[in-house]
């Protein structure tokens, strides 16, 4: 009776749909009755035969319930149908959407900024064009920063006179004191309160190491006089309560959490914790390589996130300079062609980021199956 509602052409869409559900049934029902009793099964193969034997149960009952209801369910159906383009285009939009911005998410960095001017905290998008070194790989990457009316609350751990990397902010790159690194700014704080407190004062040690930076210069660089004590700016104490705000704001930063700090007239201005954007695209380089002037006559283009201007990749790298020089000396436009995927290569290569899953995965337990193998559908644990 299925077959033959599905090969009628005078059959309704909830007559077919009845018809699909009952041949689903019946063929699930038929392979778990061929698989042998669960008692002489592993657990795998019980948990097979048990949800064919589901499938069988489901689908039988949603056959029999659309039979026992064709019009209304017919008519279900029918509205879908109507509607089904709709449907798929907002769906497509929908993960066009989630698509596009997985494509160009960055991982976002959160220091810790002070209300200095009391008019709220202010930061700047990435249309600032700073750099900073964040992660302190020696990239310095574009980044959404505080405005120049505020200040960054940082501690000058090598005592350089200069912020170097997001170590001596404080956020996700704040070393703690079991070596481990902070989830965030307000945790990498809390864990220089040496009383246990709530608050960070004049009684915990650290306080007196801790230094704001107003950049005023918007450079991502600590110039003269940008470094001030807490007490020359007339701070008394950082208090660590705080709000989760997750608050996105127009130029692509976020206010995650809000608390104060007090001055030493006892009033109070915000302190918040900012993810602010970044693009790892657009990058400098804390150390720039001298290009020795042998290579200074060598074809070059600029570099993007971890890859070098290309004379200076050819400075880093034997092979960069032996097949930029192999591109400078070929004679015709399809010599030059025949050598730019080994170019692109050895360039890229320079980078220093694992390129291949095995790399990527050393020290790991990978799962697959055969590629060579058409046949091979089995999932196992790689050598």
């Amino acid at each position: 009776m299925n077959i033959a509602a599905l090969q009628n052409p005078n059959a309704t869409p909830a007559e077919a749909l009845a018809a699909s559900l009952g041949i689903l049934g019946g063929a699930a029902g038929t392979l778990a009755g061929l698989i042998p009793p669960a008692a002489m099964l592993t657990p795998q193969g019980a948990a097979i035969k048990t949800a064919l034997t589901g499938i069988a149960i489901a689908a039988s009952a949603a056959q029999l319930g659309i039979q026992q209801n064709l019009g209304t369910v017919n008519e279900l159906i029918n509205d879908l149908a109507r509607n089904w383009n709709s449907l798929l285009n907002d769906l497509g939009d929908f993960f066009g959407d989630l698509f596009n911005r997985a494509k160009s998410w960055t991982w976002p960095r959160d220091p810790i900024i002070l209300d200095l001017d009391g008019d709220g905290l202010e930061t700047v998008g990435l249309n600032a064009n700073i750099h900073f070194d964040h992660d302190g790989d020696g990239v310095l990457t574009k980044t959404g920063w505080a405005g120049k009316d505020d200040a960054l609350l940082v501690w000058d751990r090598n005592a350089n006179g200069t912020i170097d990397t997001g170590a001596e902010l404080f956020g996700d790159f704040t070393p703690l004191p079991n070596g481990t690194l902070a989830p965030n700014g307000f945790a990498a704080l809390a864990a220089l309160d040496s009383n246990g407190d709530g608050i960070l004062d004049a009684s915990d040690p650290a306080f007196a190491e801790l230094k704001l930076w107003r950049d005023a210069s918007q450079d991502g660089q600590t110039g003269n006089g940008e470094l001030i004590s807490l007490a020359d700016a007339g701070i008394v104490s950082l208090n660590l309560a705080n709000t989760l705000k997750n608050q996105n704001l127009a130029n692509g930063n976020q206010l995650t959490r809000e608390g104060t700090f007090t001055r030493a007239d006892s009033t109070t201005s915000a302190m918040g914790e900012f993810k602010l954007a970044t693009d790892t695209f657009d990058t400098k380089f804390a150390n720039e390589i001298e290009v020795p002037e042998t290579l200074k006559t060598l074809p070059t283009m600029g570099g993007t996130g971890n890859v070098r201007e290309l004379q200076q990749a050819a400075a880093q790298s034997g092979s960069v300079a032996g097949v930029l020089a192999q591109f400078q000396g070929a004679t015709t436009r399809a010599e030059q062609k025949a050598l730019l995927d080994s170019l692109i290569t050895a360039w890229a290569e320079t980078s220093g980021m694992a390129r291949s899953l095995e790399a990527r995965a050393a020290g790991k337990c990978l799962y697959g199956c055969d590629v060579g193998d058409a046949n091979d559908k089995t999932w196992r644990a790689a050598a």
